[in-house]
């Protein structure tokens, strides 16, 4: 092998690798979404249904002004999903495709078969 070859050679990885590291913050995003859509399909699963929008880190209250407990899912039609933790605080917030989180909801008949306005005029 001639040096010019070598030479090559090192180049091309080091452009393979640059590329790849540069690549490497897209591809974690894709999965971590990825992964937060199969994570909020598994809790649509189980979760209460908030009519209220949800957001990570409040205190949550149930009807009566009690802190729900530590491991309860809970979930809103936007597709959002939160587990409960540190004594009542919402944390974890998981989201999935809002339409799919709502067609779990009701094959579950936790919502009616009718259209849901999600912010549209």
């Amino acid at each position: 092998m001639s040096i010019t070859r070598i030479a090559y050679a090192s180049l091309a990885t080091a452009s393979i690798g640059s590329t790849l590291a540069a690549l490497q913050p897209r591809l974690m995003a894709f999965n971590q979404t990825s992964q937060g859509h199969q994570i909020a399909m598994s809790r649509a699963e189980t979760c209460l249904l908030t009519s209220l929008p949800i957001v990570a880190n409040e205190i949550v209250l149930d009807r009566t002004g009690r802190k729900l407990p530590d491991g309860v899912f809970l979930c809103d039609l936007r597709g959002n999903t939160v587990q409960v933790t540190n004594g009542g605080a919402s944390g974890y917030l998981k989201s999935g495709q809002p339409e799919q989180i709502t067609a779990k909801l009701r094959q579950r008949g936790l919502i009616q078969n009718q259209p849901i306005n999600q912010g549209q005029k």
